[in-house]
């Protein structure tokens, strides 16, 4: 989910009906989703003195909606259509239920959908501020500000997770969907004096010819140094016995987290984690790890 409130962290009216609302689209996009991916995106719309209004949308790549059985989707007991139902079973209670949580929450629910491709299910919330909260902000070492760093990663929405976090720092980016796009940024950054320093990889990814990602960055990257970051899928192993050849310097598993990614990069800067408040608290830290330290799991 990438989203960091810009002021204090909000409490909602009622508490309890902002998760379940948020299981029920959940569940019914697991349900509907046999391949790909789901994906929570959650963004302010408006802000007052003491409240916030939120968006959460639950966007799919399941078998998406006919448009004929969009407008009965929230009525007690209905579902897209009776196949469906045979196939995946419900009573047809829990989007009309998440309505109702909805306007509980004096908010509303929405749905966009394509036959075939997906849908995204949206619902907002209106949450009070709560003023003894305090918001997190993670300090990166002024290293990190300076240098560029490339994010190769096929999929889309991995991309834009990243983009957004790396945005909250005013960090220094580019994006790649593949290993040649990839090369070629690298390459181009290197003649213009301005190259990359490290690298977040989707991993295991290749070239059209089968090369593995690694060598392939590190070849076009020259004699220049670049730290590669391997981005792996939860339980994925890793073979200990690799050389650095074919493999990173250090490991992340997706999906990346907004506390993971800045403890990474941390460790790469070399310097101590820094975590301040917006409040006039002291800072607290934790030791950088040990110069051997090559790999970081999470």
């Amino acid at each position: 989910m990438p989203y960091r409130p810009p002021g204090p962290q909000p409490t909602p009216w009622r508490p309890g009906a902002f998760p379940t609302d948020l299981f029920n689209l959940l569940s019914n996009a697991v349900k509907f989703t046999s391949k790909g991916e789901i994906f929570i995106r959650v963004r302010m719309i408006h802000e007052q003195a003491d409240s916030v209004t939120l968006q959460v949308d639950v966007t799919d790549t399941g078998i998406g909606i006919p448009p004929q059985n969009r407008d009965s989707l929230f009525h007690m007991f209905s579902q897209g259509d009776i196949s469906s139902t045979r196939r995946h079973g419900g009573t047809g209670l829990g989007l009309a239920i998440a309505l109702q949580l909805a306007e509980m929450m004096e908010g509303s629910i929405s749905v966009s959908s394509e036959e075939g491709l997906g849908s995204t299910f949206s619902f907002t919330v209106l949450m009070q501020k709560n003023s003894d909260a305090r918001e997190w902000l993670p300090v990166l070492p002024q290293n990190i500000h300076a240098t560029r760093i490339l994010i190769v990663d096929e999929n889309a929405s991995s991309r834009h997770v990243l983009e957004t976090y790396l945005s909250l720092w005013n960090c220094r980016f580019s994006s790649s969907k593949s290993v040649n796009e990839a090369c070629d940024l690298l390459q181009n950054s290197i003649k213009n004096n301005d190259s990359f320093t490290i690298a977040f990889v989707e991993n295991p990814m290749k070239t059209p010819s089968g090369i593995p990602v690694v060598p392939a960055l590190r070849a076009a990257c020259d004699q220049i140094s670049l730290v590669i970051v391997l981005m792996t899928h939860v339980g994925r192993r890793e073979n200990p016995k690799t050389t650095r050849g074919d493999t990173g310097d250090y490991i992340l598993q997706k999906p990346v987290k907004y506390g993971q990614l800045h403890d990474c990069l941390a460790l790469i800067g070399g310097n101590t984690i820094t975590v301040a408040t917006r409040q006039n608290t002291p800072a607290t830290t934790s030791p950088a790890p040990t110069k051997d330290t090559r790999k970081l799991r999470v």
